[in-house]
């Protein structure tokens, strides 16, 4: 009978470590904003086709759900764009043959990857993984802000950029 009772409050035991473990991973997921934004570019010094140069500090990779400009409206155009070399997301990348535009919904962006990570696709030349990743969006109307809305851990979040002010 004593061993009963002890399997049964070890089991009660480990449930609420487990419930308790897993609530606290939610818990840093939902107050965790992974996606992050190292700068941003455009031609002409007009505000028309902004380079939105991004970051996943994340442990998974993430979809981009929307993206809105100027208090919600859809831009005339949107890509996200895959970069397979050294350079980073900006103006001018389309020229590079080892870039990738797609549809926003057509790719994910995967985590950062380590220095060492970088050094050896560089290095290799594999082009199996994109090393830096953005989006491209065309407006009629000057951007003034953007708002990218994404699934990190099957939850929404969402970055915000105020590109007069910077990042």
């Amino acid at each position: 009978m004593w061993k009963q009772k002890k399997v049964k409050i070890l089991s009660f035991s480990f449930i609420i470590l487990l419930c308790i473990t897993m609530l606290s991973f939610y818990m840093y997921i939902w107050i965790s904003d992974p996606l992050k934004t190292d700068g941003w570019s455009n031609y002409n010094k007009e505000h028309k086709r902004i380079y939105l140069s991004l970051i996943n500090n994340g442990f998974i990779k993430m979809e981009i759900e929307k993206v809105t400009v100027n208090s919600g409206k859809q831009p005339e155009q949107l890509n996200l764009v895959m970069s397979y070399t050294g350079q980073i997301v900006s103006a001018g990348i389309e020229e590079n043959p080892q870039a990738r535009i797609i549809g926003i919904d057509e790719g994910f962006i995967h985590p950062k990857l380590s220095e060492n990570e970088l050094r050896d696709l560089i290095n290799n030349n594999t082009q199996q993984l994109p090393l830096h990743y953005g989006v491209l969006i065309i407006n009629k109307e000057n951007i003034e802000s953007i708002r990218i809305k994404y699934k990190y851990f099957g939850i929404s979040k969402t970055l915000n950029v105020n590109l007069e002010q910077g990042n």
